[in-house]
């Protein structure tokens, strides 16, 4: 397996992942509200962010 850094050009599709992933995975085990809450906590904005603090490391 291979690890390769995210990069801003990249945001758009973690963050489709990332939401895929929480509305059908979550919704098995949480409440509607708990599966927003979370798709809300990783939005866009948010894993941008975090990828450019991950550069600061």
């Amino acid at each position: 397996m291979k690890y390769i850094r995210a990069i801003e050009k990249d945001t758009e599709q973690i963050f489709d992942v990332v939401q895929k992933t929480i509305k059908n995975i979550y919704p098995k085990y949480y409440p509607k509200e708990v599966v927003d809450f979370f798709c809300d906590l990783h939005c866009k904005e948010k894993i941008s962010e975090d990828m450019l603090w991950n550069d600061k490391v």
